[in-house]
């Protein structure tokens, strides 16, 4: 885990904010967050997993990756591809309501039948004995609230009626 160490490359999560900023139609920020990231990248400033002594100016970390890119907010690269994004014809998109078909539909009444309960035990060895005791119990409980027991299974084992 690499939380918290200062160490991570922040690279991946930028872009996929930068392809929400698209989809939200905000296009020149993007472009902007973009171009930024590119200017850093160009210049050399690299985080520890891309860091290469030949190419690279400077190693740094997380944090001062992420400084380097808002410091070249204004600024563009100059040999890697600028980012241009343009916003889509909002008007030509807007769909007329009598094109919209709607569909009602109703709905079935539910109703509360029965109920499935979980028991967990660390100590369930003898499953007759467990078993007679919940029948029992449950039983008595059934003849109140006009629920009956159909089946005790554990581990897709049915226990109760007998199989």
């Amino acid at each position: 885990d690499i939380a918290g160490q200062n160490i991570a490359n922040p690279s991946g999560l930028l872009n996929a904010a930068i392809m929400m900023l698209v989809h939200l139609g905000l296009t020149e920020h993007a472009a902007k967050i973009e171009n930024a990231l590119k200017k850093t990248i160009e210049d050399g400033i690299h985080t520890a997993d891309i860091y290469n002594p030949g190419i690279s100016s400077k190693k740094v970390g997380t944090k001062e990756f992420a400084q380097a890119i808002i410091n070249n907010l204004e600024y563009k690269p100059k040999k890697l591809k600028i980012a241009e994004y343009h916003n889509l014809d909002v008007e030509s998109n807007i769909i007329n309501n009598s094109q919209i078909q709607t569909i009602t539909e109703t709905r079935q009444q539910k109703k509360l039948v029965g109920v499935d309960v979980f028991f967990d035990s660390h100590n369930i060895i003898d499953y007759p004995r467990i078993t007679k005791q919940l029948t029992e119990r449950i039983s008595s409980l059934s003849s109140l609230h006009g629920m009956h027991l159909v089946t005790i299974s554990a581990k897709g084992l049915k226990l109760w009626p007998h199989s």
